[in-house]
Formats: structure tokens, C-alpha cells, sequence
């Protein structure tokens, strides 16, 4: 797996979900990245995934910003100087597949190809991303939603039979029963015992400007105080959400966490709300779907793919504090039907989303690569 480096976004959880799949299947995989990013969050995660038996090897990618040209310029120079190392370490690991997960990095899966035979493949985790000079296309491409797909075919210059579209695996064993504890004891094992005349509207995620919270503050604001609580998880950007909490008179009905492990928080939480003005598939939205939460999510990458709109949660036009306030009105005021929702997209998650299934298609792709290796690629 190479991957520049290893935030605490949907991207590592990714990676980290296939890696410990493939171990368990009896697979030796190897990450290859610039580490952590040194954030609670990533340390967190990083060190389970040691754990659970993913070796980690540390490539000596670039983690300076390439804002401007000349930040561009230096971050592209970076990349090339350290090549040989970073060749010479794949190497070392002699791999049967290379999986790219940053486009930046698949120049040197390239390479190794051209210089060993050994196929790759590349999984693309968002949408609209700028070219690069380093950019090369893989043999097989996955696209994790519908949107992205078409854009692969469309931008990128991929012949649509080589695109899969491959949908981020959960794990039901982690994520399906959360709710079985009960809604009180969840709500105390988070310390929301409070709110458990009220409905519990809550997010999960980076906590930065293109998650859309300023959009979800907005919505709240104009509800009912008296009858939600919105709880928020996660690192980033936290003196501007507080400063937006303080902005909008919310402070005494929105609690505010950093970095903590997401079980116990759906397990708490009666409506995830997914507000990002930007996303390529949205793996919150979906374990949230999977734990029993009812969803709701702007229209952005990923949401036809995951929800079908008033049957298994609620899609709402990307930056719509209106409508999305709307929606959850209605939403507080019938809990029965907020909860049949939530139950049938519990359902398709289950079904569609299932980390086994994403692994299944993952091995048969490798395979494919592996019969492959070596022989002449069609111009």
C-alpha cells in the first residue's frame, strides 16, 4: 500500500480496514507512507493498526504544504530526488501488487513496473484532484462513488474497463450491533445522559471548514432548542467551531469532543448528519448508516450511492442550512418514522457496504494483476 501519509480521515480508515482484512485472510501487507501525521487522532489509529498486524515502512515522501508554484515546485523536486530510496524500499518488499492510494505517489508503482513487470492498482479517494506531473494511471483504477467514476473516465483519461467501482468496506461486527446496549447506557457512556428526553443529533469527522459545520450550526440554530442536542467529534480546525458555536447562541445545546473512537458516540446518536460541501464517498455517513443512525448528508460524491432519499436516510442540496434544517425538524417531531428510516438504511448499509464484500472484490482484482504480471501492457 503506498500512501503519502496517514491523516486521521476516511482515507487511513480505509486503508487500514482493507490492510487488516487482507492479514486476516492470510495476506503479508505492507504500508508504505510518511507515517502519522502526529495528530491524537492518527496516533490513535496508526497504533492499531500495528496491532492488528499491518507492517508499516517509512517512505520518505514530502509532508511540507504545496501551496503557489514554487511550493508545488519544491514538493515535485522532493519527490523525484528521493525516488531511488523509495524504489529501493519496495524492492526490499518485492511485491506481488502495488495498491496506490495518493495519485502523487503511483509514479514510482510506474516505475516499478516498468523496471520488474509488477502490475498496480490505485484508489482514488476524492474528487477533483489537481493534476500532477507525477500522476500515472494504473493498471486498474477504483472508484469509491458513482461521481468519481465518471470523473476518472471523463478527466483522468481512464477507459471505462479498467475503472471499478468499489464501494468503502465496514466492518459489521464493529459497527452493526452498537445499538443493542440500549439508549440510555449509551447516552451515560458518553456522558449525554441530559439529552435523553431530546433528539441527539450528531457528527463525527474532521472538524474543518469543507465538513459544512458552519452549515449544520446554522440549521440547528433555528430549531427548537429544547427538544436536540448536537454532539460533535472530532480534531481540526477547533477554535473556529467554537467561535461558530459562540456565533450562533448554541452553546448550551451542542457538546464539543475531540478525537475519540466513533462506537460509543453512534451508539449515542439518534441522526448523523453529514454536511461536507466537498466529499468523493463519505465513510462517516455510511457507518453511521450501518449503526443504526438515521443519515442525513449533502449531495455531494457518494450520497446516490448510499442513500435513497426519504426511504433510507435524507440527501439535501450541498450548502442548504434551510433545507437541512427542514429535514431535521420534521425529523425530531416524528421519532417512529425517523427510526423505520433509520432501520431500512441500517439495512442496505449491511448489504452494500459490508467490509467482507469490499475485500472479495478487492482479492479478485489482485489476482487479475498478479496472472498479469510481467506480460506486455496494450498500448
Amino acid at each position: 500500500m503506498l500512501a503519502r501519509y496517514l491523516p486521521p480521515a476516511g482515507s487511513t480508515t480505509h486503508i487500514y480496514t482493507l490492510s487488516s482484512g487482507l492479514v486476516e485472510r492470510g495476506h503479508e501487507v505492507v504500508v508504505g507512507s510518511a507515517g502519522h501525521d502526529g495528530s491524537r487522532g492518527a496516533i490513535v489509529i496508526y497504533e492499531q493498526s500495528v496491532s492488528d498486524g499491518i507492517r508499516h515502512v517509512r517512505f520518505p515522501f514530502p509532508l511540507t504544504p504545496d501551496f503557489g508554484r514554487l511550493g508545488r515546485l519544491k514538493q515535485g523536486l522532493s519527490y523525484l530526488v528521493t525516488a531511488p530510496l523509495s524504489l529501493y524500499r519496495i524492492a526490499r518488499i518485492r511485491p506481488d501488487v502495488i495498491h496506490v492510494h495518493y495519485p502523487v505517489t503511483s509514479y514510482l508503482a510506474a516505475v516499478y513496473r516498468l523496471l520488474t513487470g509488477t502490475r498496480f492498482i490505485s484508489t482514488h479517494h476524492a474528487s477533483d484532484i489537481p493534476k500532477h506531473p507525477l500522476h500515472r494511471r494504473a493498471d486498474i483504477a477504483v472508484a469509491i462513488s458513482q461521481k468519481l467514476r465518471d470523473e476518472l473516465i471523463r478527466d483522468y483519461g481512464y477507459e471505462p474497463a479498467c475503472v471499478r467501482l468499489i464501494h468503502h468496506g465496514i466492518s459489521p461486527a464493529r459497527f452493526g450491533n452498537l445499538k443493542d446496549t440500549g439508549r440510555a447506557a449509551a447516552l451515560e457512556a458518553v456522558g449525554l445522559s441530559h439529552a435523553r428526553d431530546k433528539t441527539v443529533i450528531g457528527y463525527l469527522g474532521a472538524i474543518a471548514q469543507h465538513k459544512g459545520l458552519d452549515i449544520l450550526l446554522r440549521a440547528v440554530a433555528g430549531l427548537d432548542a429544547s427538544r436536540l442536542h448536537l454532539v460533535i467529534v472530532g480534531d481540526g480546525e477547533s477554535a473556529w467551531l467554537r467561535a461558530l458555536v459562540s456565533e450562533y447562541g448554541c452553546e448550551e445545546s451542542v457538546s464539543l469532543f475531540g478525537f475519540s473512537r466513533p462506537e460509543p458516540f453512534y451508539a449515542a446518536i439518534d441522526v448523523f448528519v453529514l454536511p461536507s460541501r466537498k466529499e468523493a464517498f463519505g465513510l462517516a455517513a455510511a457507518e453511521a448508516m450501518m449503526s443504526g443512525a438515521l443519515t442525513v448528508r449533502s449531495d455531494g460524491g457518494g450520497a446516490s450511492d448510499q442513500i435513497d432519499d426519504g426511504v433510507t436516510g435524507f440527501v439535501f442540496e450541498n450548502g442548504n442550512a434551510d433545507q437541512l434544517r427542514t429535514i431535521l425538524d420534521k425529523l425530531i417531531r416524528d421519532p417512529s418514522t425517523a427510526a423505520a428510516i433509520a432501520a431500512r438504511g441500517q439495512e442496505f448499509a449491511l448489504k452494500d457496504f459490508g467490509a467482507d464484500q469490499m475485500l472479495d472484490r478487492i482479492e479478485s482484482e489482485y489476482e487479475i494483476l498478479v496472472e498479469n504480471r510481467g506480460k506486455r501492457r496494450p498500448a
